[in-house]
């Protein structure tokens, strides 16, 4: 079973740099984003089994998204600071 995740950092090549190793690891990575109300919107709809999520992206902070997804129990969630 492949694990699904999405990535929501707001530095481009940090995320960039992130799909390469965990595609390279193995890891099916379903969404990206560089906001927070974005990738709160992704993970809503994709479901992945982990959202990776910095802490401070613009529109709505990874910390605020974080507290969302888990209200919402929707996936696992891994600060990136």
């Amino acid at each position: 079973m492949t694990i699904r995740v999405m990535i929501a950092e707001d530095e481009a090549i940090i995320r960039l740099d992130l799909r390469e190793t965990l595609e390279e690891e193995g890891y099916d990575v379903v969404g990206e984003s560089g906001r927070g109300d974005q990738a709160l919107e992704l993970v809503r709809e994709l479901k992945p089994d982990i959202a990776i999520l910095d802490i401070k992206m613009p529109h709505m902070d990874g910390l605020e998204v974080a507290r969302i997804i888990t209200a919402e129990r929707i996936c696992g969630v891994l600060m990136l600071t």
